[in-house]
């Protein structure tokens, strides 16, 4: 073979395997630009919230302790107290929607109807924040001060109050948490209203039917003032 033939062959030799590297770069550039494009889903599943503490205090602000674990009521008023503590979501505190509250004497239940007597029903409790995870709860409940006893000498010593906690998410999950042993306690009181009922001025001489016996003037029950 010439020195010429063998020049010839050895470019076209070169020609061929520089095809061949320039097609093996351009497949492995398509290849990566198509594993970059790669699309990853990630489903987030919803977590429940929970109640993660309750007490009882004598302000709306959570102390972490109670503050009274007999409730003494005061005669003829409201007596105006708190359960608060902190609910959290591990979906973050933005997914904590709101809190409610049932208070009730123990035999009642937690599926009682709203009654002075014995079952407090709050919704929508205060919430503030707290941390990325949780956040400050304050339920309200308004007593009135002939409220169903639980204490000692009072109609139900068996029995104590409780109050069940109720957290709600923005995904509609919930928890809840009961705190129970709380008791209220006896009193004795008597509330006579200002304006009373006018019985009138029996007149002289009145007998009654039954024994006859002769009644003098006076006036019976509380006039109107």
């Amino acid at each position: 073979m010439s020195e010429t033939s063998s020049n010839k062959m050895h470019l076209v030799i070169g020609g061929i395997l520089l095809l061949i590297g320039v097609f093996v770069v351009v497949a492995l550039i398509v290849v990566y630009s198509q594993a970059e494009s790669d699309t990853t889903t990630v489903s987030i599943t919803n977590v429940n919230p929970t109640v993660d503490s309750h007490y009882t205090n004598a302000t709306s602000t959570y102390s972490g302790s109670d503050y009274w674990t007999t409730l003494t009521l005061t005669s003829g008023s409201i007596t105006t107290i708190y359960i608060n503590g902190v609910v959290s979501d591990a979906n973050g505190e933005d997914d904590i929607n709101d809190v409610d509250m049932t208070l009730y004497r123990s035999a009642v239940t937690n599926a009682c109807s709203a009654d002075v007597n014995d079952c407090y029903i709050v919704s929508n409790c205060s919430l503030t924040a707290n941390d990325s995870d949780s956040k400050y709860y304050s339920c309200t409940a308004d007593i009135a001060y002939y409220a169903d006893s639980t204490g000692a000498g009072g109609p139900y010593p068996e029995q104590t109050w409780e109050a069940k906690l109720m957290v709600n998410d923005k995904n509609s999950g919930s928890g809840n948490s009961t705190k129970t042993a709380m008791e209220v306690a006896s009193m004795l009181s008597l509330n006579i209203p200002e304006t009373g009922i006018a019985y009138g001025t029996l007149a002289s001489d009145t007998s009654t039917v039954a024994s006859n016996n002769q009644v003098s003037p006076f006036h019976i029950g509380c006039l109107d003032t």
